[in-house]
């Protein structure tokens, strides 16, 4: 049964590939009819396909369409008569046919057989910071898959709606989900890693802007500091790090929004050169845009807030007629209008709306005699690559912009931690590339300069991990095993009570926490300090009064060393299910 189940899922992971593009075709067909000025191309086609699927899947899960049918019933909109061009050349395969795509495809291969291991039996990676970050999406996606958590909800906080930008994690439960083992989980991983890279790559034309896409991959880090993990620095003041190491690996979601931004922005550019001509994509740009605040809601939020910006001059101050320059950004408008239906998911996190002052610097930093080395140290190569962009482009008004929402970012905070506020000049560095993008062969011999500037903190950076070799333990192989013995004895809606660890065995059975890892409530603004004192005794954690109270406890080694002790206690209270599992009968 196992086998049979494992195939399905390899099939449906190819399936879903070919009909999500399929679907991106028809919806590009619907939203545009004519063909005259239509974009198309695999960037543009894919991409509208996964997020209009996302979309679709999402409504139909939280209106309990059970997984067998909900994954696959958005596909029906590309069946019927005179739907056959949607499917049309998707089966021929297109190879890489330069040098660039080659090693780009090649080099975006091994990073994602890279990302996790779990052929031993435990869980491990060589990435660093990823060490505390997968287990969240692990969560998430086992919440999905294995609890049919919907409407989503915070897998480690009980009654709390979920307030993530989870659509990576929902598109990992939907391929998952027939195979829920964490070897097929890895090829998930591998399959939407080359994707997302690949979307990007097309959508910058890496084949004739072949550095575009590798200062992205490997933007960051600092030379002051060569081969230290940048990751440990943000707190210090350094906000230029190293993406791959830092967002790219680990915060799944980061490289999503970086592909789906690529392919807004450059419809953008593409309708801003020839406005008459292409203005369906504008059209498309707005529909992406309105369905990307649960890709990444910072990087899409900073791209939307740029390309306002450029519309709200394009209205005031150009040639054209008013009244086409006012139809065309509503257009827009009310295809970005579409974001709204993010905002439940969104409202709750508290890191993305709290304003401060000095931006992304700590207190300390802004306080300390070495502030302004810290951030010359930073950030003086990316200043030396803007103004050869400058020098180079004719993109002087986009330029502007970006820089004033740079001198936003750098002085406003707006979230509560560093490694959100990050996010924004994740997607700044974005909207510059999508800059140079436009104007790559204008630069003449001033683009050779920006690899080295760029990329090589970063290179040096990744290079170490791989001398080094680390493999980071993510779950032990006993976590994993008693994870796998709680999913076939627990109910879909089980809450549990368990140690508040951030790599527990309760975070891979998909089912709710009572109250998890203190790191993943406070980035969220959950306001859990009394459940936490709660639990603090076992005694008092068993007796519950809520609205939401636990079920059952899991009585892993985990939990032996949180409540130092070797069994639990009232055992009155508790229910054996098996060694490491009790229902709390009151």
């Amino acid at each position: 049964m196992d086998f049979i189940f494992s195939t399905i899922g390899f099939l449906s992971l190819a399936l879903h590939v070919f009909c999500q593009w399929a679907l991106g075709r028809a919806v590009v067909t619907f939203i545009v009819s004519t063909k005259e000025g239509r974009p198309n191309g695999f960037a543009v086609e894919y991409t509208s396909g996964l997020l209009t699927y996302l979309a679709l899947l999402l409504l139909l899960k939280c209106l309990g369409v059970p997984w067998w049918l909900a994954c696959y019933a958005p596909y029906l909109l590309t069946l019927g008569s005179g739907r056959r061009e949607y499917y049309r050349d998707l089966f021929v395969i297109h190879l890489p046919n330069t040098w660039n795509h080659v090693l780009w495809s090649l080099v975006q291969i091994i990073i994602g057989m890279t990302l996790f291991d779990s052929l031993s039996g435990s869980i491990v990676t060589p990435w660093k910071n990823a060490y505390g970050d997968f287990p969240f999406h692990f969560g998430m996606i086992s919440s999905f898959a294995l609890a049919d958590a919907f409407p989503p909800e915070q897998f480690f906080y009980a009654g709390q709606p979920l307030s993530y930008p989870f659509f990576i994690n929902l598109w990992s439960a939907s391929l998952w989900f027939w195979s829920p083992s964490y070897y097929f989980l890895s090829v998930i991983f591998l399959v939407q890693w080359v994707l997302l890279w690949e979307v990007f790559y097309q959508a910058v034309d890496g084949d004739s802007n072949t550095f575009i896409p590798w200062l992205l991959l490997l933007a960051g880090g600092t030379f002051s500091s060569l081969g230290e993990n940048s990751g440990t620095m943000i707190g210090s003041g350094l906000s230029f790090t190293s993406f791959l190491t830092t967002i790219w690996v680990p915060q799944r979601s980061g490289v999503f929004g970086a592909a789906v931004a690529s392919v807004i922005l450059q419809l953008f550019f593409h309708w801003h050169q020839s406005r008459e001509e292409r203005r369906p994509y504008l059209l498309i740009a707005g529909f992406l845009l309105g369905l990307s605040p649960l890709v990444h809601t910072h990087i899409c939020f900073i791209v939307g807030v740029f390309i306002f910006l450029n519309l709200l001059v394009y209205v005031v101050y150009d040639g054209a007629a008013f009244k086409d320059r006012l139809k065309q950004t509503s257009l827009f408008v009310g295809y970005a209008l579409l974001s709204l239906h993010a905002l439940p998911f969104l409202l709750g996190k508290q890191s993305i709306m709290k304003l401060g002052g000095h931006g992304f610097f700590p207190d300390a930093i802004v306080s300390g005699d070495l502030f302004y080395s810290l951030v010359f140290q930073s950030i003086w190569p990316l200043l030396i690559a803007i103004a050869l962009i400058w020098i180079g482009s004719q993109a002087h008004r986009q330029m502007i912009i970006l820089l004033l929402l740079v001198a936003f970012a750098w002085t406003v905070r707006v979230s509560v931690w560093e490694w959100d506020q990050i996010k924004f000049f994740v997607g700044l560095y974005i909207i510059l590339l999508s800059i140079l993008a436009t104007s790559y062969r204008q630069m003449r011999g001033y683009v050779l300069l920006l690899p080295p500037l760029l990329c090589i903190p970063s290179a040096y950076e990744v290079g170490k991990i791989v001398e080094e070799a680390p493999r980071s333990e993510i779950f032990s192989a006993q976590r994993v095993s008693d994870a796998l013995k709680m999913r076939e004895q627990l109910p879909k809606d089980a809450i549990l009570l368990a140690a508040p660890d951030h790599n527990g065995a309760a975070i891979l059975t998909g089912r709710t926490l009572y109250v998890g890892y203190d790191g993943w409530l406070w980035s969220h603004g959950i306001n859990y300090q009394e459940r936490k004192k709660r639990i603090a005794h076992l005694s008092s954690a068993l007796v519950c009064t809520e609205a939401v109270c636990p079920n059952y406890l899991v009585w892993t080694d985990g939990e032996k060393r949180f409540w130092k002790r070797s069994l639990p206690s009232p055992m009155a209270q508790l229910k054996a299910v098996s060694p490491i599992l009790y229902e709390i009968t009151e």
